[in-house]
């Protein structure tokens, strides 16, 4: 049975690269990027999967961006650190649903202090 690190953090590192292109101002490379997104997903949860890890979906507002503009652009981290019942998650970006941002997550090995 493979690590439960194994194919993990390449996921993690394939979504941190995303990060720029998802919030590109280009439709279409955003557009792109965010299909890359969702099919790392579905990588996602093939790893939880093969490693018997249960993923936790989480829901988090999407920060309001900066600037003078009528509507302001929101902006969903690609990957993010949540403390979920008391422990700390590694969560990738899945999608977005209106103002929320929709995450997978697995827990860190990482605990609060």
């Amino acid at each position: 049975m493979p690590k439960k690190t194994d194919g993990f953090d390449e996921i993690i590192s394939k979504a941190n690269l995303l990060e720029s292109r998802f919030h590109s101002t280009d439709t279409s490379v955003a557009g792109k990027a965010e299909a890359e997104l969702k099919a790392l997903g579905g990588e996602l949860k093939r790893w939880a999967k093969a490693n018997a890890v249960k993923l936790t979906p989480y829901k988090a507002d999407a920060p309001a961006g900066s600037g003078t503009g009528a509507v302001p652009m929101k902006k969903c981290a690609v990957v993010i650190y949540p403390v979920i019942d008391g422990k700390v998650n590694q969560c990738v970006l899945v999608g977005q649903d209106g103002r929320k941002c929709l995450y997978s997550c697995s827990p860190a090995a990482l605990s609060p202090g």
